[in-house]
Order: structure tokens, then C-alpha cells, then sequence
């Protein structure tokens, strides 16, 4: 019982982070690769 509550725990962690910073991160690659496609 403690293993499945410390997966599921896990994984709601895991997807709680991955929900929050996957925006941000996809922004700043989105701006990264943005810029030497505009400057070419």
C-alpha cells in the first residue's frame, strides 16, 4: 500500500512540475530557435 500511494505520489509530483514549467520551457526554446531563423 505505502509503494502504490509513494508512486502515485510520484507521478502527481512529476506531472504537477512538468504541467508548470513545461510552458516556460517551450517559450524560451521557442524564442531561442526564433531568433537566428529571423535574423537569417
Amino acid at each position: 500500500a505505502f509503494l502504490v500511494s509513494y508512486t502515485s505520489y510520484v507521478v502527481f509530483c512529476t506531472a504537477v512540475v512538468v504541467f508548470v514549467v513545461a510552458p516556460y520551457s517551450s517559450l524560451s526554446y521557442d524564442s531561442i530557435e526564433a531568433e537566428p531563423i529571423h535574423n537569417r
